[in-house]
């Protein structure tokens, strides 16, 4: 697990909202205090699809989450405007695809199937931007190259967004 401070929020901020930076991310929950606290549960109501006249999303069998491709649009719309939200908080979660990938690519000795969700908590309060990593696994290890793997990944992003 690592926390990063972002320095540069505006750069940040402007991947997050408006550009396709994080658009391969799914949507856990967000928390956005305006003049409301708006509160987005991520997890699909898988309950909406099964009337046939609703199409269902791309990653409906394969992923717990709507995309944040799908949500961001919501958020921006919250969030635009002339005043800075109080507080947000976004926690994105890397889709079943990312952590096959980055476990064959690092050559990590744990099974796809073993890892719950790899996420990314975004926080802004009080003029502070924070990026901290999290990974969940169902089974116990005391291996953390999936977790030092993950942090590498999410630091190399921030280095190249700001």
């Amino acid at each position: 697990m690592i926390a990063e401070e972002i320095s540069n929020i505006k750069i940040f901020m402007d991947h997050l909202l408006t550009k396709t930076t994080f658009d391969n991310c799914l949507v856990n929950e967000v928390i956005i205090s305006t003049f409301n606290n708006f509160v987005i549960d991520g997890h699909i109501n898988s309950n909406y699809y099964k009337d046939k006249t609703n199409t269902q999303p791309n990653d409906y069998l394969t992923e717990p989450y709507s995309s944040w491709k799908t949500i961001k649009p919501i958020c921006y719309e919250l969030i635009k405007g002339n005043r800075l939200p109080l507080k947000m908080s976004f926690i994105l979660a890397m889709k079943r695809s990312f952590i096959k990938h980055l476990i064959e690519g690092n050559n990590i000795d744990i099974q796809p199937e073993d890892v719950n969700d790899l996420f990314m908590n975004i926080k802004f309060e009080k003029d502070k931007l924070t990026v901290i990593t999290g990974v969940s696994l169902k089974v116990f290890t005391m291996d953390k190259s999936l977790e030092k793997a993950f942090d590498n990944y999410i630091q190399n992003l921030i280095t190249t967004l700001t």
